[in-house]
Order: C-alpha cells, then sequence, then structure tokens
C-alpha cells in the first residue's frame, strides 16, 4: 500500500490496524522494518536514515526510540545503551570511528553525569560529565 505522502508499507493488517510486523519506506529513502501498534513503531524495529547512513537497532515505544538499542552512526560511531525520544539518555557506550570511548550517563544524547572516556591516545578521565565536556575534577 502506498501512503500519499510517499511512504509505501508492507505488513500486517488486522481490520483498518496495521499490526504485527511491518516495513515502512519513506520517499526520502528512509525505511523502517519491525514491530507496529496501530501504524506506529512499537516493539522492536530497525530504523535506516539514508541520508546520513545512521541505522538504529532496537526498542520502539509510541513511534520512538526508547528503551534499549544501538544506533550506528554513518560517520563509524556507535552508541548502544539507553534511549528516550529518539535520543542516548540513560546509560550507554559510545564508540568514536577514531578509537576514542566513553562508559557512562548520557542526557540528550550527550554524555552527562558520572562516566568514563578514554581517549585514542591513552588519555582517560573518570568522573563528572555535562553536555559532553569534562565538568569537575576527575
Amino acid at each position: 500500500w502506498n501512503h500519499p505522502l510517499g511512504t509505501a508499507i508492507e505488513g500486517e493488517f488486522v481490520g483498518d490496524s496495521l499490526n504485527g510486523r511491518a516495513t515502512f519506506t519513506w520517499s526520502n529513502g528512509d525505511r523502517y522494518v519491525g514491530q507496529v501498534q496501530d501504524g506506529i513503531a512499537h516493539g522492536w524495529g530497525v530504523f535506516t536514515v539514508a541520508k546520513s547512513g545512521d541505522t538504529y537497532n532496537g526498542s520502539f515505544e509510541g513511534g520512538d526510540m526508547r528503551g534499549w538499542g544501538t544506533m550506528r552512526f554513518g560517520n563509524g560511531d556507535q552508541y548502544e545503551g539507553a534511549f528516550d525520544k529518539g535520543q542516548a539518555y540513560g546509560q550507554g557506550h559510545m564508540i568514536a570511528s577514531n578509537g576514542d570511548r566513553y562508559v557512562g550517563s548520557f542526557i540528550d544524547g550527550h554524555a552527562c553525569g558520572q562516566g568514563i572516556k578514554v581517549w585514542n591516545d591513552g588519555r582517560k578521565y573518570t568522573g563528572e560529565w555535562k553536555k559532553a565536556r569534562e565538568h569537575g575534577t576527575g
């Protein structure tokens, strides 16, 4: 079925509702494959952004990336951990394409709270983070 706004939808329809597994392909090339409830991503799924190459594999709730998942960014970075409203939020770890690593708390997609970062040159900081920057004494 093709939506008037350019989204192609394949899936399990029960009456007028899309429930179970489905595939959404948007006209810009973005794609979602996974569980849906009442036509909205809900459960486990994979969402790929065509333009950036970012791919999220994880839990969805009410159409948002929420719960546990892995985001592989088109630039080679990777985050695994908790998500809320499409952002890293809670505990997780980030591995940058250059080898830098961070393990700890995230808020709104940024290192925030307690965490440990090890840079690819061997430097290490353990302590408080605020908006992805060291904050305080480490």
